[in-house]
């Protein structure tokens, strides 16, 4: 049951269960505002998402997600809780290039919404499709998913060099996960990213003969979904009705060479 997920006794009563759900969802916006970004042990270059018990705060997310309707997805865990951190983060930025004077949203944390949003969905989008195998992704999904990609279309044209690089690839990771919202706006945006992104500075010295893109191992750190290969895989092939000629390198060869 959630209400154990994270430490919650059961309710018998309707009532408490509620308040139970409610509690469950604030302790992990909590810790979700609480996140900080901490050096991969293998490679001190790569930020990695550190949230207090992450597995568990996510999974009650999900659950929370499907166990409930789609107006409390919206309202509860989208509007109220998700989208005025976003929108605060994203305020800062633009008036202040991501200094760190007056920010009361942390990337971390914006990173952690960005991940909530992103399981959230899959997670009601899943339970759709297994109820109503035919029915497109409902109209909701398609919405959020339009937005995150506006915000990477920001990050590719005006804040490319104030936005924080662990925010950008948390961006791209949630849009490849969402693909199927949209597969061509998906496939448009990320290539996009990764084309305008391609000429960038490593953090760490590449190989001579290394072609990867230069924030391939950051993505891949922020990716929480199936083999992020894959997922290109699979945006390329639901792509095809594109021209070529619009995008050069596929999207496999701008991220691995």
């Amino acid at each position: 049951m959630l209400q154990n997920k994270l430490g919650f006794k059961g309710a018998t009563h309707q009532e408490e269960a509620e308040r139970n759900w409610m509690e469950c969802l604030n302790l992990c916006m909590t810790r979700i505002k609480s996140a900080t970004l901490e050096p991969d042990c293998d490679d001190s270059t790569v930020m990695k998402l550190h949230i207090q018990s992450v597995d568990d705060v996510y999974c009650a997310l999900q659950i929370l997600a499907v166990s409930k309707d789609k107006d409390f997805l919206d309202m509860h865990l989208i509007k109220k809780n998700f989208w005025p951190l976003l929108n605060s983060w994203s305020h800062h930025l633009v008036l202040n290039s991501n200094a760190e004077d007056g920010k009361t949203v942390s990337d971390a944390c914006m990173i952690g919404v960005l991940r909530g949003v992103t399981s959230c969905l899959t997670a009601m989008i899943a339970c759709q499709k297994v109820k109503h195998p035919s029915q497109n992704v409902f109209n909701l999904a398609v919405i959020y998913f339009g937005t995150i990609c506006k915000l990477l279309l920001s990050f590719t044209v005006q804040y490319k060099k104030t936005a924080p690089i662990t925010v950008q690839c948390a961006t791209i990771a949630t849009v490849m996960a969402l693909s199927f919202c949209d597969p061509d706006e998906s496939y448009t945006r990320v290539h996009l990213w990764l084309a305008s992104t391609q000429s960038d500075v490593p953090t760490k010295p590449k190989a001579k003969n290394d072609r990867s893109h230069p924030h391939l191992n950051q993505l891949a750190a922020l990716y929480h979904d199936c083999s992020l290969r894959k997922m290109a895989h699979w945006m390329e092939g639901r792509a095809k009705n594109l021209d070529p000629s619009q995008h050069g390198k596929t999207l496999t060869q701008l991220l691995w060479g």
